[in-house]
């Protein structure tokens, strides 16, 4: 039986975790940026729930790289 070649999954995992960790990027800086020059509670509730949120998608996205490796661990 020949053994399945996974690397066009871990391709496209490994592309997709790069692309969203990318686009976290793009949001955590303005959140931080926001919550440095506002004293406004509420703002700040609502920065803190957006934050909470972008780490839950990071660690997706770090996940999704671990299986990708897992998948394909020469890349």
């Amino acid at each position: 039986m020949k053994p399945i070649d996974y690397s066009a999954h871990s391709e496209i995992l490994r592309q997709v975790g790069f692309e969203s960790r990318t686009l976290l990027n793009g949001i955590t800086g303005p959140i931080q940026l926001i919550r440095s020059l506002s004293n406004d509670p509420n703002l700040l509730e609502i920065l803190h729930i957006l934050e909470l949120s972008t780490i839950r998608f990071e660690k997706f996205s770090l996940r999704l790289q671990l299986l990708s490796d897992l998948l394909n661990p020469t890349f």
